[in-house]
């Protein structure tokens, strides 16, 4: 999200000292400092462009639309990248024109930076803290105060992309998600105007300087799109294209226009300004852009890899529209109208409200938030803004006083800054007990033995590092050994907290970003990620002397490849049963001939995230009025028959895999124990006990559960 817009009026201190001419800008001796051609420019309160309020205005929609309506609009995300695209513009225009004059001031511009940011931020970020006391969980309220601190760092891209993973909680859960993109701006607006003073005195060529450097980040933002998603060296490219415009449209205007006419006779036109691209030209052209930001954000989604290639649609977009001025007729007629102007002027507040005031509309709705709900959301959101900006952003933008200003907004920052990062460490301050969910789904301590597993499991330091756990039971030799993804790391506390003498365990696996752990021997295309990881743990297994029996665990959903994340409907027709019955396989077969035995648990049923199915117990009465405590029943479970009828295809591979390797494999199948089946109901808790901690992993009770009935059945079959 871009700040709020800045023009050059706001900086009187460096754009209203004198003309720049031609003549005087040709005074300066390197090419970087190309001469103005034409008339004279006045620096000053003219360079305020209302076209560019309105193009914020697109932007800010898309995205407001997206999150509360993300079906009607998929690619709603990419106002983002428009915004990215203004800001550069924006902020080189200032920076390239202080240089110019040799008046540019880093501390006036960070000063700017501070006015311009920190008031609406501050305000929001209060009142996130407030509406979490009063709703959110002690984990919950933990999290929002390290992203509280974390936002006011401007470091809030690296917090979500370090917590990316199958056991995070989903995006619409995170009040403060959508500040990753202020981070990304802040982060570059840290170092990009010393680079640029430092190439401007050095008299290297700016232009080829940041194009360069456009092009080094647009091309590794391609390496790995999705990946890369929050950090800021495979975005730089987008703001970068902005600083492009702007030092063109400076420095090289006149340049372009008679190349082109050179080239292209008819595209350009002789006014009273001088040599200009023709007004049909830029007419189409800003009605071309306009169609392409549409075409992007009705035609995106989020299974796109973006930003990668898609990400040029609407930075070309948001490029054309500011490039060909504001007399276009779009610019003019659609983007400079009053309205349009009037939601660019508040975009920032409302970019600011709308995301927390949604999420946690969605936290008490358990994740289904009715569409008349959103919409009144939106409404306040659009009040709020309106009310940020008259009552706090532009009273303190304005008039003297700069520097006061400045000291106690950076004291208002660092005040609530201490307030997220105290809620950091004080663990959501559990004290406060205004709302808790129920207790059973947070984690209980670990036993003592456990706080000394080491990571170590039969590996070699540099093989295990890649997993996201490789340890074993520091009590005795393991005889037996847990394999898998994340569904393993959700079994593995149960197992280890379970087992004793009659055999220890050790564990490699779970997801990170070096991949996943995904017990499958094969070279189709759907399972290469995982090879390299399945590879080494299966060696370290064969290697093993002391592994009787290795267990293995996965989720359904990456045996088949499904798209589905929190259920298995799309099961019944894949078409993967013979790459997943080689696969496995391939597998049982390496261990086998290595003298193991194997187990194969059975995946539980998938449910929705668990958080939009547990009642919140509240200490206010009011507040358990508005929360509305009865959980969405259909959110929360499945009947027996038709989990058994999606799961058909995956119990057939296994049931031909245990009947080929009889004797050394076993298929352990949890069913009885996650399910209800007097009832024949697959819910997201049983007689109380809460059986799913995160989306859809068994809970730390609910492996237990299963650590109880699995740990024998692997002992016995071990002694056969």
């Amino acid at each position: 999200m871009a700040e709020p817009l800045t023009t050059s009026a706001e900086f009187p201190q460096h754009t209203t000292k004198k003309l720049i001419t031609a003549d005087a800008a040709a005074e300066k001796p390197s090419s970087s400092f190309d001469a103005f051609a034409g008339k004279a420019l006045t620096l000053g309160s003219s360079s305020y462009r209302s076209d560019i309020d309105g193009l914020r205005a697109v932007a800010i929609l898309a995205v407001v639309l997206f999150h509360a309506f993300p079906g009607r609009l998929p690619g709603g995300f990419a106002g983002v990248d428009i915004f990215f695209v203004i800001s550069g513009f924006l902020i080189s225009n200032i920076i390239f024109r202080g240089m110019l004059q040799e008046n540019f001031s880093f501390s006036l511009f960070y000063a700017h930076r501070i006015k311009r940011i920190f008031p609406a931020l501050i305000l929001a970020l209060a009142g996130a803290y407030l509406l979490g006391w009063f709703t959110l969980s002690t984990d919950e309220f933990r999290q929002l105060g390290r992203h509280i601190a974390a936002s006011l760092g401007f470091i809030q891209n690296f917090a979500l992309w370090g917590e990316t993973g199958y056991f995070d909680t989903a995006v619409e859960f995170k009040p403060l998600m959508h500040l990753w993109s202020l981070a990304v701006e802040e982060q570059f607006y840290l170092v990009y105007p010393l680079a640029i003073w430092c190439v401007w005195k050095s008299r290297v060529n700016v232009l080829a300087f940041v194009v360069v450097l456009g092009l080094f980040s647009f091309g590794l933002s391609l390496m790995d799109p999705a990946g890369t998603f929050f950090l800021p060296h495979t975005r730089f490219w987008e703001i970068l294209t902005g600083s492009v415009l702007a030092y063109v449209q400076l420095f090289k205007k006149q340049q372009l226009v008679a190349h082109l006419r050179r080239w292209a006779p008819r595209l350009v036109s002789e006014g009273a300004a001088g040599l200009q691209v023709d007004p049909a030209v830029r007419n189409f052209l800003s009605l071309a852009a306009l169609v392409l930001l549409a075409a992007t954000v009705f035609g995106l989604d989020s299974t796109k890899n973006f930003p990668g290639w898609w990400a040029l649609a609407p930075v070309a977009g948001a490029f054309l529209l500011i490039g060909v001025g504001p007399d276009a007729w779009m610019n003019r007629v659609i983007l400079a109208n009053r309205g349009m102007v009037f939601v660019g002027l508040i975009s920032y507040p409302l970019y600011l409200w709308h995301w927390p005031l949604l999420s946690f509309l969605q936290i008490l709705e358990r994740g289904h938030a009715p569409w008349n709900a959103r919409l009144v959301v939106l409404a306040l959101s659009f009040v709020l803004a309106w009310l940020t900006y008259r009552l706090v952003e532009a009273p303190i933008r304005r008039g003297g006083n700069s520097r006061a200003k400045v000291g106690l907004l950076c004291m208002f920052a660092a005040v609530v800054w201490c307030a997220g990062y105290q809620l950091d460490l004080s663990k959501g301050m559990p004290s406060r007990r205004v709302v808790e969910m129920n207790p059973e789904i947070s984690p209980s301590p670990l036993p003592a033995y456990l706080h000394n597993t080491v990571a170590r499991c039969g590996l070699d330091a540099d093989a295990a590092k890649k997993f996201e756990v490789c340890q074993s039971d520091v009590r005795g030799v393991a005889r037996f050994a847990l394999l898998g993804d994340s569904k393993a790391a959700a079994l593995a506390p149960g197992i280890f907290r379970e087992s004793g003498p009659g055999g220890y365990w050790l564990f490699i696996g779970g997801s990170n970003r070096s991949g996943a752990l995904i017990p499958v021997v094969s070279d189709a295309a759907q399972y290469a990620p995982f090879q390299e990881l399945t590879k080494i743990a299966l060696d370290g297994m064969a290697a093993n002397r002391e592994i009787e029996v290795v267990v293995l665990t996965t989720a359904t959903r990456r045996l088949f490849g499904l798209e589905n994340y929190d259920s298995i409907d799309d099961l019944p027709a894949n078409k993967s049963f013979n790459l997943v019955l080689g696969g496995l396989d391939r597998t049982v077969d390496r261990l086998v001939k290595a003298g193991k035995k194997v187990v194969i648990t059975v995946d539980n049923p998938a449910l929705k995230e668990p958080k939009k199915c547990y009642s919140r117990a509240s200490g206010l009465d009011f507040v358990n009025d508005f929360l509305q405590l009865i959980p969405n029943r259909s959110l929360c479970h499945i009947t027996f028959d038709r989990h058994m009828e999606l799961s058909k295809q995956y119990r057939e591979v296994l049931e031909i895999l245990e009947a080929k390797y009889a004797g050394k494999l076993r298929i352990f199948d949890p069913l009885n124990l996650l399910c209800d089946m007097k009832n024949r109901i697959c819910a997201s808790a049983l007689n109380g006990v809460p059986l799913y901690g995160y989306s859809d992993h068994i809970s730390e009770r609910a492996s237990v559960l299963v650590a109880n009935k699995l740990i024998p059945f692997v002992e016995n079959f071990a002694q056969e």
